[in-house]
């Protein structure tokens, strides 16, 4: 049941976690030097690995290499 409830509810919300997600990932690149901008990642595989393990806009990390 707290499944169906979970998923109800990102259906309902995807816009605005979208959003957010966008927002955080933006402000993550920011932080870095234009120099390494380039070894942010794919933001599309960044999205959907924070969709696969159900985590929210707040859980994208940015790991300096």
């Amino acid at each position: 049941m707290m499944e169906l409830l979970r998923r109800i509810s990102y259906l309902w919300n995807r816009r605005r976690l979208e959003r957010e997600m966008a927002e955080e990932m933006a402000y993550h690149r920011e932080l870095m030097s234009p120099d390494r901008r380039t070894n942010f990642g794919s933001e599309l595989r960044l999205r959907e690995d924070a969709a696969r393990s159900g985590a929210g806009p707040g859980s994208i990390v940015c790991i300096r290499i």
